[in-house]
């Protein structure tokens, strides 16, 4: 189980298919960004998301992204999200592709980097 992601992250432990997500508060160089890994070890899923997640901070802007990816030789999703706006908060994450359906993963990663980035799953 992951223990040094930030507490606001703990929804992606109930949802055994997030592997790894990097929160940015935007694409700009300079905004912040929290990680959740589920184990630390598991090092083969970061490639893939800080490559996109530099690409996106390149182009000053993300945009929707649902990618198949194979990592440990398991199908997986790269997924990128952002909460309606390409120069706000996204989220760059793989998950496995078995389990819930990938719509209700992303709608987790909106859902999950909105509360963590504006508040509302802090205060609740």
């Amino acid at each position: 189980m992951d223990v040094e992601s930030p507490r606001t992250l703990e929804r992606f432990r109930d949802q055994p298919e997030i592997k790894a997500v990097l929160l940015r508060l935007g694409p700009s160089p300079t905004d912040r960004e929290a990680r959740f890994e589920r184990a630390s070890r598991n090092t083969n899923y970061w490639p893939a998301i800080l490559a996109l997640a530099a690409e996106f901070v390149a182009a000053g802007r993300s945009e929707e992204v649902r990618e198949p990816r194979t990592v440990y030789g398991r199908p997986c999703w790269l997924l990128a999200t952002h909460g309606g706006s390409s120069t706000g908060a996204f989220s760059v994450a793989i998950a496995a592709a078995d389990g819930a359906p990938v719509t209700a993963l992303q709608e987790l990663l909106v859902k999950v980097s909105d509360d963590y980035w504006h508040g509302s799953y802090f205060w609740k």
